[in-house]
């Protein structure tokens, strides 16, 4: 009887270990999906500013839902940051380049978070079942 409550207990222990997990698994994937669909709106926007001609009057944000007036003085260059805040110009084609290259690195963490979640799931169920089974066993 000892030994079923310390399994129980170690299995209690392991599913609580692997709902953590599994909730943290979660976080970071709308986190990454949230990332995706920043990039997705970044890669349309570039498109509209491409078709806008020099010196049209725009709004910029400058953050915290804060926007300036401001006039395009070169439509066809933007200002990338390529991580560790080092900021690069590239014109239009290169800055889009760069974006899908971000996005595809994106789509294979989303799917391969997805894939432990699913993993994490199935294991916590196997848990789930091994504790109703040794529950069983002491009644």
């Amino acid at each position: 009887m000892d030994e079923i409550k310390k399994e129980l207990e170690k299995e209690y222990v392991k599913l609580n270990a692997m709902k953590n997990q599994l909730n943290e698994l979660v976080v970071q994937k709308k986190i990454i999906e949230s990332k995706m669909n920043e990039v997705s709106e970044t890669i349309e926007t570039i498109d509209g500013v491409k078709n806008m001609k020099r010196g049209a009057d725009m709004w910029a944000s400058i953050g915290s839902g804060v926007f300036v007036l401001t006039s395009m003085k070169t439509p066809d260059k933007v200002i990338v940051d390529v991580g560790a805040g080092a900021l690069i110009e590239k014109n239009i084609e290169e800055a889009k380049e760069f974006l899908n290259k971000k996005m595809d690195g994106l789509k294979a963490l989303y799917q391969q978070l997805s894939q432990n979640i699913l993993q994490y799931t199935e294991e916590a169920k196997k848990s789930e079942d091994r504790i109703l089974e040794l529950s069983n066993k002491k009644l």
